[in-house]
C-alpha cells in the first residue's frame, strides 16, 4: 500500500503541474513502467476505440486516475474508471458481475495491466468495445517483456559518441537490468557479426530517449 499511496501524491503533485502548463513538465507518472507499456501493450488509451475487431485480443495499462460509482434507472449499482497512460485518458464502464469482479481491483492511484477482448457492446451488439476481462499490478509485467537491447552498428562509421555513451551505462539496485547485444554489419560486404556484450545495462526511458537523440539504430525485445 505504501507504494499505492506515494504514487498518488507524485500523481497529484504532477496533476497540479499539468493543469497550470497543460503538459507533465518534471516527469511523468508512469515513467518507471514506460519499457511495459511500449513494449509489453499492444493498444493505449488513445487507440484502444480504434481497435474494432471483433475477437481482438488487446493489451494495455496505465494509472487509475479517477473511479465512480452510479446506479442504472433500474437501480443496479455500476462502476466507472478513467486510466491514463502516455497517449491520454480512456473511460471504463463495469456493469453486473463485471462490476463485482473486475472494479475492485482498479483502485485509485494504481498502475494496473489490462487484458480485454472486443466484443458488442451490452446494449448494441454490432458497436464494438474492449471488454476488460483481466487486471493485474503493471508491476507484474516487470522481468517479463523488454529484457534485451540489439543495437547496430556501421562498422565503416566510427561512432565515439554512441561507444562512450554504453561505457557510462551503470546497473544501480533500483535498475532495470538488461542484456546488451551489438549487431555490427558491412552493408558492402553484407556481413554481419552479432556480439553479447558482458555488461549488463539500465533498460529505461532514459536510455531510449538518448538513444533516440542520437538517431541510433536498435531493437528491443524480450
Amino acid at each position: 500500500l505504501g507504494d499505492v499511496y506515494k504514487r498518488q501524491d507524485k500523481l497529484r503533485l504532477l496533476e497540479e503541474e499539468k493543469k497550470l502548463v497543460l503538459i507533465y513538465l518534471s516527469a511523468h507518472p508512469l515513467d518507471d513502467y514506460y519499457m511495459e507499456l511500449t513494449y509489453g501493450c499492444n493498444a493505449n488509451c488513445e487507440n484502444v476505440d480504434e481497435k474494432t475487431e471483433m475477437g481482438a485480443e488487446l493489451t494495455l495499462g496505465g494509472i487509475v486516475t479517477d473511479t465512480m460509482t452510479r446506479t442504472t434507472k433500474r437501480g443496479q449499482p455500476f462502476g466507472k474508471v478513467t486510466v491514463e497512460d502516455f497517449s491520454g485518458k480512456h473511460e471504463f464502464v463495469f456493469f453486473g458481475r463485471d462490476y463485482e469482479t473486475i472494479f475492485p481491483r482498479l483502485q485509485l492511484g494504481k498502475a494496473v495491466y489490462i487484458k480485454g477482448k472486443v466484443q458488442g457492446k451490452m446494449f448494441n451488439p454490432v458497436d464494438p468495445e474492449l471488454k476488460v476481462t483481466e487486471v493485474q499490478s503493471l508491476d507484474s509485467l516487470k522481468g517479463s517483456v523488454a529484457n534485451n537491447l540489439e543495437i547496430f552498428i556501421d562498422r565503416n562509421v566510427a561512432d565515439k559518441e554512441l561507444f562512450d555513451f554504453l561505457a557510462t551505462l551503470e546497473v544501480t539496485p533500483e535498475s532495470r537490468a538488461g542484456e546488451l547485444y551489438l549487431s555490427i554489419y558491412d552493408e558492402e560486404r553484407n556481413q554481419a557479426i552479432k556480439v553479447h556484450s558482458r555488461k549488463k545495462i539500465p533498460l529505461d526511458k532514459a536510455l531510449i530517449d538518448r538513444l533516440e537523440s542520437m538517431a541510433v539504430r536498435y531493437k528491443v525485445f524480450s
